[in-house]
């Protein structure tokens, strides 16, 4: 089981590396277009940059949690001001009359793929866009309360981002033209759309000001989570005790900071030194894709649907929801199997909860009546879901695929 362990926690660690490496390269990118500094790409002058900028990362790193997470809240205000501009200046160019929300409800797809490919696609951008949250999770043992506080924090912010990107995502289609956000002889996406509601706004200078602190962000997050996850390997007899060594004074992994900071030291240096050639550019894509390739290895999915959708009185709605995640759930496993991703579902009957005791308390017809429908006799518990999901994530379940397992 530990070397289970060690190629999943590996997997994610590695993922982790190869953004903040190729973030790192990014944030000099941006920096030399920022300052005009003309620097030649995959030049010296770029490298000493990158370099820098991640040795400066483990310095937070090593200097603390919370000196980091402050970090982390300066440049992510930064970076939000960058997304809120492109949103009230969709708000202005609407009083002005200058937006199309035809475009909006319109869809195009690029010729040759139909509305479900052009979907699919969508759909695994808008999720690559999340990849992120998936580290706080090795954060959580640095909270007080991490059972109540970082569930709360998780779905806030991903409530948050999602609401910023489909604002953003309708401004920049209500002003640009799809066509032209594509092209990239026009420029970037975000300066096309500042361009048409602003144009006296010189956003094309304030923007490689922003992508830094963005790209900076990716970059401390992803340094922060490998580290801790060589410690937390460390500390299970994953990986050598040497990884777990905390600093007396700083606690923190600061063995585990120099090994994760050296990995991605050398993979700049090739970042920046491939970018000089059009087949090195090439070979930094696919660093790039490797990231995205490797966090789908170690996912698993798990739906839950319900006993429901095998019909029940006056629950035609949430029956066919319910039978149609089913339905899901088998096309995506199929979809997916080549990539080594299991998706199944778990259909629970009746399970007994604070909610479910609230509306059948003790003597009502339906603690009498849901029993009843179970061959058990009797109402499941939560653990017990719990359980059957635990078991369909767990390296034992590698070889089922698109199962519904009703409890």
């Amino acid at each position: 089981m530990h070397f289970v362990t060690f190629l999943v926690a590996f997997t994610v660690m590695s993922s982790g590396i190869t953004s903040a490496s190729t973030a790192s390269y990014a944030f000099a990118s941006f920096l030399n277009d920022g300052f005009s500094l003309d620097l030649p790409t995959g030049g010296g002058g770029l490298m000493l940059i990158s370099i820098g900028f991640m040795v400066a990362l483990a310095l937070v790193n090593f200097r603390g949690v919370g000196e980091s997470i402050k970090l982390n809240v300066v440049l992510t205000m930064v970076e939000l001001s960058g997304l809120l501009l492109v949103i009230f200046i969709g708000l202005y160019a609407i009083t002005q009359g200058n937006a199309n929300f035809d475009r909006v409800v319109v869809f195009e797809s690029a010729e040759g793929k139909g509305t479900f490919i052009a979907v699919a696609t969508a759909t695994a951008l808008a999720f690559f866009a999340m990849v992120g949250f998936e580290d706080s999770v090795n954060m959580a043992e640095e909270c007080t309360d991490p059972g109540r506080d970082f569930p709360k924090m998780m779905l806030t912010g991903l409530g948050v981002t999602g609401v910023i990107y489909v604002l953003v995502a309708i401004t920049a289609v209500a002003l640009v033209p799809v066509g032209d956000l594509t092209d990239t002889e026009k420029g970037q996406a975000l300066t096309q759309v500042v361009e048409a509601g602003a144009p006296g706004l010189p956003f094309d200078t304030i923007f490689p000001f922003i992508g830094m602190f963005a790209v900076a962000n990716s970059a401390l997050i992803n340094m922060l989570m490998a580290s801790r996850l060589l410690y937390g390997m460390a500390n299970q007899d994953v990986l050598p005790r040497a990884f777990g060594k905390v600093h007396p004074s700083r606690r923190t992994p600061w063995v585990s900071i120099i090994f994760t900071t050296a990995i991605a030291v050398g993979l700049i240096v090739y970042v920046v030194r491939a970018s000089g050639t059009e087949d090195g550019t090439a070979n930094v894509a696919l660093l790039g894709g490797t990231t995205a390739l490797l966090l789908l290895l170690v996912f698993s999915v798990v739906n839950i649907v319900s006993l429901v959708a095998l019909g029940a009185p006056q629950r035609t709605a949430y029956a066919a929801a319910k039978a149609a995640l089913i339905s899901c759930t088998r096309g995506w496993a199929l979809e997916l199997a080549t990539t080594g991703i299991t998706v199944n579902a778990v259909a629970p009957g009746p399970i007994e909860t604070e909610l479910f005791r609230e509306n059948n308390p003790p003597g009502s017809e339906g603690e009498i009546r849901y029993p009843s429908m179970v061959p058990m006799g009797r109402l499941g518990r939560a653990d017990e879901i719990a359980a059957a999901i635990a078991f369909l994530l767990s390296d034992d379940a590698s070889f089922i695929t698109g199962q519904t397992r009703r409890r």
